[in-house]
């Protein structure tokens, strides 16, 4: 028996995306106050940017984007992807540890990155899966950003 298929409206899915976009930049910008190492701050401030440019990238997707899109899952695995997350907040005042920020970011940007990978097979129009492909490959490369400076 197969998995059943769950649809998801792009418009939903940009807007989501968008949002996550959002959550990241604000991550990285809390946890840039949080650090003392001037490297780790650099990055972080380098990631924050990154984010921003990704959701300047999908306001202008979500421009071209009709309601009647849709993309389809085939496994609950897939559909997780594009389901919400929980933000992860620094409260002020509180010791962050910068072991802790690059766990959370690793398993952020790895999990975009996923994401946009699906979007990019899922897509039916190629103006979405390049933009979709592009920014895969970009949090890819956030990804060994995050385990260089970790030492993953």
């Amino acid at each position: 028996m197969s998995a059943p298929i769950r649809k998801f409206l792009l418009k939903l899915v940009l807007e989501e995306a968008i949002r996550r976009e959002e959550q990241a930049y604000t991550f990285y910008e809390e946890a840039r106050a949080a650090v003392q190492e001037p490297a780790a701050g650099d990055l972080l401030r380098r990631l924050a940017a990154a984010e921003l440019r990704h959701r300047l990238k999908l306001e202008e997707l979500q421009r071209h984007a009709g309601p009647e899109l849709t993309l389809e899952t085939a496994s609950p695995e897939e559909a997780e992807l594009l389901d919400s997350e929980e933000p992860v907040r620094f409260s002020p005042g509180q010791p962050v540890r910068v072991e802790d920020i690059w766990k959370v970011a690793l398993a952020k940007e790895r999990q975009a990155q996923a994401a946009y990978s699906l979007l990019a097979r899922k897509a039916a129009l190629e103006v979405f899966r390049e933009v979709f492909t592009f920014l895969s490959a970009e949090e890819g490369r956030h990804v060994e950003w995050v385990r260089g400076m970790a030492g993953a």
